[in-house]
């Protein structure tokens, strides 16, 4: 790991856990949220299945937890890898791992289709201070607002 989190960091992390142990509800949660952890802190992954990969590009992020867990990234581009299809979605803020949500101030998102990277022309630039797009990891995303260069 290239990145030492912070003692508030391990603090949140531990609440986040400690939480979801107390609601016999959350078994699947604490699973996932484990598995989560583990995969981001070793790998920087933030989803993987057979045929999609989400990866971020460096380990400056720290958990905190506001009523739910989180994971708050100071600069991060996340990519995507879809068989031969890749994203690149740069400057993503906040995770939300339990329920798959990201918000972010901003952010541009590319689009590489087999070997060519579609750059330049191709890119959707996030308008809202507030983005709201959600995951479902193997199937894309939604964005509530934007500007195309298409």
């Amino acid at each position: 790991m290239e990145y030492d989190h912070s003692d508030k960091s391990y603090r949140s992390w531990y609440k986040s856990l400690s939480v979801l142990a107390k609601d016999k509800r959350s078994v699947k949660h604490i699973s996932d949220f484990l598995e989560i952890s583990d995969n981001l802190i070793n790998d920087i992954i933030l989803y993987q299945s057979r045929s999609v990969k989400w990866k971020g590009d460096n380990y400056e992020f720290e958990f905190g937890y506001d009523s739910v867990p989180q994971i708050n990234f100071k600069t991060f581009t996340l990519t995507c890898v879809a068989h031969n299809d890749r994203s690149v979605i740069e400057d993503t803020k906040e995770y939300f791992p339990l329920q798959k949500r990201w918000i972010g101030t901003g952010g541009k998102i590319t689009w590489k289709r087999g070997r060519d990277l579609i750059e330049g022309p191709l890119y959707l630039a996030w308008l809202s201070r507030v983005l709201n797009f959600t995951f479902g990891f193997s199937t894309g995303f939604m964005a509530d607002s934007g500007i195309s260069t298409i």
